[in-house]
């Protein structure tokens, strides 16, 4: 060591980094998330009706959301929050569709988080 600071390995022509000390892991669990996503459904000829089918699957989970212009916000466990997007990919192929692209979007924290928390201040 040179004035505390490691020095490189060498072998033989390679130098590697001095092996870093692991840091200890920290236990946590799941919180609640929100998570926001996207359904574009490929070859149907009503797109809207489509992407309806896949709201009516997040309006029928139970769990709060919001529909906005482009996506569509859920708050939940993580799971739960999936199993509704796969259902609602599931509406699209139901409705017809030969293909889905699925954007996903996730919020998530050691405290939990609420769609609330973040656009709660621009609802009236």
């Amino acid at each position: 060591m040179l004035r505390g600071i490691p020095q490189m390995q060498v072998c033989g022509r390679f130098t590697f980094p001095p092996p870093v000390r692991a840091l200890p892991r920290r236990r946590w669990t799941m919180a609640k998330i929100i998570a926001a996503f996207q359904v574009l459904p490929a070859g149907v000829d009503d797109l809207y009706a489509c992407v309806d089918a896949a709201i009516e699957v997040v309006q029928s989970s139970g769990l709060p959301y919001d529909v906005g212009s482009f996506e569509t916000t859920v708050e939940g466990d993580y799971d739960q929050i999936m199993e509704v997007v796969k259902r609602a990919q599931a509406a699209c192929f139901d409705y017809g569709a030969e293909s889905v692209i699925c954007n996903i979007k996730i919020a998530n924290s050691l405290a939990g988080t609420t769609i609330a928390e973040h656009i709660g201040k621009y609802r009236t």
